[in-house]
This record gives C-alpha cells, sequence and structure tokens, in this order.
C-alpha cells in the first residue's frame, strides 16, 4: 500500500471550498480583524523615538551643565574659607605672643612691676561716682 491509496499526506491539507452558488444567499463569514499598520505610522515611530532621545540628552546636558556650576560655587567657597581659615592661623599666632597679652593687659588696667602707673580724672565725667555720690559719701571728694 501507497500514501496514495489511502490519501495520507506528510503535511496538512485544506479542504477546497466550494464556490458560491449563485441561486443560495450568501453566508456572511465574520472575519478576524488583522492589524495592519499604515503608512504614515512607519515616520511617526522614529520622530517620537528621535524626540524622546533629544529630551534625554538635553536633560543628561543641563543635569551636566548644574554640577560643574555647583563644583565651581563649592571650589569658590573652598578657597574662600582656606583663606579665613589661614587669617584664624595668623590670629591664634597673634594671640599666643607676649605683645598680645601684654596689650590686652593694658586695657584692664595692669602694669609692668617696674613701671608707674597714673591716672587722671576729669572732673564731672565720673559716671557713677559723680558729684551725687561726692555729697553723700564725702570721702571720695577731692
Amino acid at each position: 500500500m501507497s500514501m496514495q491509496e489511502h490519501n495520507v499526506y506528510p503535511f496538512p491539507v485544506r479542504a477546497q471550498r466550494a464556490k458560491h452558488e449563485p441561486d443560495k444567499p450568501r453566508v456572511k463569514v465574520k472575519r478576524r480583524l488583522r492589524f495592519r499598520p499604515k503608512a504614515e505610522l512607519f515616520y511617526i515611530v522614529p520622530i517620537v523615538i528621535m524626540a524622546s532621545l533629544a529630551f534625554n540628552l538635553i536633560s543628561v546636558v543641563s543635569v551636566r551643565i548644574s554640577q560643574t556650576k555647583y563644583a565651581r560655587q563649592l571650589a569658590l567657597e573652598i578657597a574662600k574659607l582656606k583663606e579665613y581659615n589661614a587669617e584664624l592661623d595668623d590670629e591664634v599666632a597673634w594671640r599666643g605672643t607676649l605683645d598680645y597679652v601684654e596689650q590686652e593687659a593694658r586695657k584692664f588696667g595692669m602694669a609692668k612691676p617696674d613701671e608707674v602707673k597714673y591716672q587722671f580724672t576729669v572732673p564731672g565725667a565720673e559716671g557713677d561716682a559723680g558729684p551725687a555720690k561726692r555729697v553723700q559719701s564725702p570721702e571720695i571728694g577731692y
């Protein structure tokens, strides 16, 4: 027996449809809708993709520019702080000298042991020890 005798085929075979007979009403067969892209779609998709890539590129560049501006601001601030730190180091060095200690001690009315200090007062400029105090306590007077 051969394959042709039993109508067995090594591949699927569709049955032949009968052509429409004019005397019978045609039966409407619901066809499955198939997606068929239009020609305009092939122009729109690349444009949308390019626009999104351009937007991403612009946003990345703007972020990079803002980062460089911020880095410059930080570098300027670091330079100012280094300068201020150097000034503070100079001030600490100055306050550690004997000249500064002597200057501050003289502000409080102190003098060296071998020095004589003279203090002059102007009448009426004593503040709390003015004329009213002199009347109350006569030992302060002139």
